[in-house]
Parts: structure tokens; sequence; C-alpha cells
């Protein structure tokens, strides 16, 4: 809750609540300022998160897939560059921009370890906040490293669904 002043001294509260697809955004920012720092990134991640806490004045479950998502991409950076790295035929991860190489982390991120959210729905936020904040062309990359590891993904579930 926020509490707003008014002209006598009582309060007014307001429910602030982020959608998902601003919390995505709140995360991008967050992940493309670590692009640019040399600071241990623990420390980069927990300064984030409180300025997040002090600036936004959110209560905390706002707030919880974001920091969630923060934590968990920090804490699996090397695996998901692994990952990345071996779907961007003909492109090292150094040759990608930090915007998109953020976006795909993110988005990496989700489908792999966020079951909650349905692949089509990450895939179509990675690729409308690449239409959003990166070049024309950008898309279509994203989208198709993205769509690749999908269909990836898909079938080593059925395979191991199979052999269970």
């Amino acid at each position: 809750m926020v509490h707003l002043g008014t002209d006598n001294d009582s309060t007014v509260e307001a429910s602030i609540t982020l959608t998902r697809r601003q919390e995505r955004e709140l995360i991008l920012a967050v992940l493309f300022q670590l692009e640019f720092e040399v600071k241990d990134s623990d420390e980069l991640l927990q300064n984030a998160l409180d300025i997040l806490d002090m600036t936004t004045a959110l209560n905390a479950s706002v707030l919880s897939f974001s920091r969630q998502m923060l934590r968990g991409i920090s804490r699996r950076r090397g695996e998901l560059d692994e990952i990345l790295q071996s779907f961007a035929k003909d492109w090292s991860l150094e040759r990608i921009g930090r915007l998109e190489r953020s976006i795909l982390r993110m988005a990496l991120y989700e489908l792999i370890w966020q079951d909650d959210i349905p692949p089509a729905a990450t895939l179509d936020e990675a690729v409308e906040l690449t239409k959003s904040y990166c070049a024309v062309e950008a898309s279509a990359f994203i989208n198709g490293i993205l769509g690749n590891i999908h269909k990836h993904l898909e079938e080593s579930r059925r395979n191991l669904q199979f052999l269970s």
C-alpha cells in the first residue's frame, strides 16, 4: 500500500500493482545494468532490489516475481549462457547486444524454471520487449533462438515422459 497524504491528517491508502509486463521491464532494466557492472553480481542484485523497494513504494508481494526472477537468473547465469551459446548458431554471446542478451536470459529462465508461465506467453513477451527496446531486426533473432530452445525443451520433456 502507498500512503498518500491529504490536507487533513488522515491517510489514504492506494494499492499499486504491476502487470507481468511491467515487472519484466523492471527485471530487464536490472539485468541490463548488470551487463555494465564489474562488481560482485550478488551485491549489485541486492542493491537493485533495495532500490526497487525504496523507489517504487510497492508492497513485497508485488515484487515477488521480480525478486524470484532476478535471483534465479543471477544464480543460473552460467547455465543460461551455456544454453544460449549452444543455440546461437554462428554468434558468440559477446556479439549479441547487451539488451538482447538480457532478454534472452530472462526468457530462457522462464522457459526452464517457471512452470507456472505458459511457454507461449514467455516467447511472446520476449519478442514484444525486443520490439519495444531493441532494433527492428532483433525480434526475429530473439524469436528464432527462443523458438528453437522451446522446441528442444518440449522434445526432451516428451522423451522423459516416454521413458517413465
